[in-house]
């Protein structure tokens, strides 16, 4: 195991529930157990059960000493005699007689509510609709804020709960922990959701509780996370002191995909380059210092840069230091050490050189990148330049698309010369660079002009089928009025997953009456496979043709917002470009239609600016 954090005390405790109720109301008081189990949460309940003539201060004074929270459930069951009402009364007055413990009332149905209970938290639960409304408002009192749908309470192949997940990992059988651990799959990922799954965690970790083949078992599901987590931040650093080449890859991986750049991770890898042992945990520091930027350390880093320049000739070694000098010094004092480096090497590791700088520009990591010096810039300008290849197709391709696409180098490669070095481009690399637009890029944050619809309009002229195809789809995400006219044209049939782009773009940028056969086009995919709100995106584009459609349009508002799904198929753009039309083009309504119009504009508000 790993050295636990010094001065560390913190102790994770599952929170203990203890939910008394009549046995007329075990319905829900089965529901809020298995509902608790699913947050983490350990709950009594068949003991908890007050029969009619029990005592309901006797049976919450027999689970008093196991639990932090009483959960009485209240129906016309549970308080149809004067002594039970003075007993709960009791209870609720003195929190179980001064113990550190919460009495929540719970409802259950309707019954006389005790006077005295109004002053006190209480959930009502009383039939499916308010459990669900008024979960969170429990679950808030275990401090737990993150709630999630009753699909993600359950893991593993078995569906267990998330109890019995950190019962399993609290075995002192270590196969146990590890079984339970190899269960959890990609699929599980959401666990870390799971406010008191991460309080398991830090209380493991902090205590010192896994072993090496847990700790690497947790980074591998850690790291099918959220990239931007934090929840390990504070421990990576104690856990790279582990002698266990696995455990200690594992942990360097960990950290590459959560960009964690705290000062002591930092300065650790840092010492760990400074060895310069040609291993895989020496390649997999090199690839943290191309993926996450650093700051206060960075003069250290370009001085282990340089010693790594003059003493290595392992071709892999020297292509990662190349990412580092791109990724972390975008500057004259980077280039300068990038074209020395170029200057001497072989063909093989020239063109390695500019496949990283194609690649770290292609994914959007080279930022702020700036050269002052014009010979240097000039030097750098001709090196690119002259590494296209004319048999290398994806290479061309990549290295088009990060000139293309990062911003910072315009200056550097105005879009007129690229244009021009596309013109150059055999079939090949047009076809293998339109491809990479195609899937990989949301064209429509890249090519913004009418200059960029026609240089892709020449792109035609090869007479190349293939080419005409991808043209004509990346066009349609292009949303200009010139890039709709050479749809129209080339009389360009729509695809189902970008007709409802051309459908703004038409209502946006054109005059649709002037587009009509193109727009029937459209309609005629999107009526296909259409939802409510694209139905009314249908609708507001036949009104704009026929304004007599008006009552059809207002009819296409009545949908139920709250039960789509805003995350997929652009139903909040679309539904915020259609609030936006409608804001214009209110005066052109009738007047008994305004009000419904408002009203959906105002109901809307709340699904896409959520999202």
């Amino acid at each position: 195991m790993v050295d636990s954090l010094s001065n560390s005390s913190y102790k994770y405790s599952m929170i203990s529930v203890f939910i008394s109720h009549n046995y007329m109301d075990k319905p829900l008081a089965r529901k809020l157990s298995n509902t608790l189990n699913g947050y983490g949460i350990r709950t009594w309940i068949d003991e908890a059960e007050i029969k009619i003539g029990d005592s309901l201060i006797s049976k919450i004074n027999t689970g008093i000493s196991q639990v932090d929270y009483i959960i009485a459930i209240i129906s016309k069951y549970s308080v149809e005699s004067k002594w039970v009402l003075k007993e709960l009364d009791i209870a609720m007055n003195r929190e179980i007689e001064g113990k550190k413990v919460v009495v929540l009332p719970i409802l259950a149905g309707e019954c006389n509510f005790p006077d005295f209970l109004k002053g006190k938290f209480y959930v009502d639960m009383s039939n499916n609709k308010l459990f669900l409304k008024n979960l969170p408002q429990l679950l808030s009192r275990f401090d737990i804020e993150n709630v999630l749908p009753e699909k993600e309470l359950s893991f593993t192949e078995q569906r267990i709960s998330l109890f019995d997940i950190i019962n399993k990992l609290s075995d002192e059988n270590e196969s146990i922990r590890i079984n339970t651990w190899e269960s959890l799959t990609y699929s599980d990922k959401h666990i870390f959701k799971l406010d008191e799954f991460r309080k398991f965690i830090m209380g493991q970790l902090h205590n010192n509780c896994f072993s090496e083949e847990e700790l690497i078992r947790l980074l591998k599901m850690y790291d099918w996370y959220f990239d931007d987590d934090i929840l390990l931040d504070s421990f990576y650093c104690s856990m790279l002191n582990t002698a266990n080449k696995k455990l200690l890859q594992a942990v360097i991986h960990s950290i590459n995909i959560h960009k964690t750049n705290s000062e002591n991770v930092v300065a650790k890898l840092l010492d760990m380059l400074k060895t310069k042992d040609d291993n895989d945990e020496f390649i997999l520091c090199m690839t943290y210092f191309y993926n996450v930027h650093i700051y206060d350390e960075k003069d250290e880093l370009l001085e282990i840069c340089d010693s790594i320049i003059g003493s290595y000739t392992n071709t892999k070694v020297l292509v990662e230091l190349v990412k580092i000098i791109f990724f972390q010094f975008s500057d004259d004092d980077g280039i300068r050490r990038i074209i020395e480096l170029y200057t001497k090497s072989e063909d093989g590791l020239k063109k390695e050189i500019v496949a990283a700088f194609s690649l770290l520009g292609s994914e959007l990591e080279l930022v702020s990148f700036y050269i002052r010096s014009p010979r240097l810039r000039d030097r750098f300008k001709s090196i690119i330049l002259e590494s296209f290849s004319e048999e290398d197709d994806l290479f061309n391709a990549n290295l088009i698309c990060a000139l293309f696409v990062a911003d910072d180098l315009e200056y550097l490669f105005p879009r007129n010369e690229i244009w021009d070095v596309i013109d150059r481009l055999d079939n090949y690399s047009i076809i293998a660079l339109l491809e990479k637009l195609s899937f990989d890029y949301n064209v429509s944050n890249i090519f913004y002009s009418d200059e960029d619809v026609i240089e892709f309009g020449k792109m035609i002229d090869r007479d190349d089928s293939r080419i005409n195809g991808l043209v004509l789809d990346i066009l349609a995400d292009i949303p200009l009025k010139k890039a709709i006219d050479f749809l129209n044209q080339f009389n360009y049939e729509p695809r189902y997953y970008n007709v409802d782009s051309l459908l703004i773009t038409l209502l946006k940028e054109t005059n649709i009456c002037d587009y009509k056969e193109f727009y029937f086009r459209c309609r005629k995919v999107k009526m296909t496979n259409c939802d409510e709100i694209e139905k009314i995106l249908i609708s507001l584009c036949d009104y704009m043709l026929d304004n007599s459609k008006e009552f059809d349009l207002v009819s296409s508002l009545q949908i139920d917002l709250g039960e789509l799904e805003m995350g997929i198929r652009q139903r909040s753009r679309i539904l915020r470009f259609i609030c936006d039309v409608f804001e214009k083009q209110s005066a052109s309504f009738e007047k008994e239609n305004i009000k419904k119009i408002n009203n959906f504009i105002k109901k809307s508000e709340k699904y896409y600016k959520r999202t």
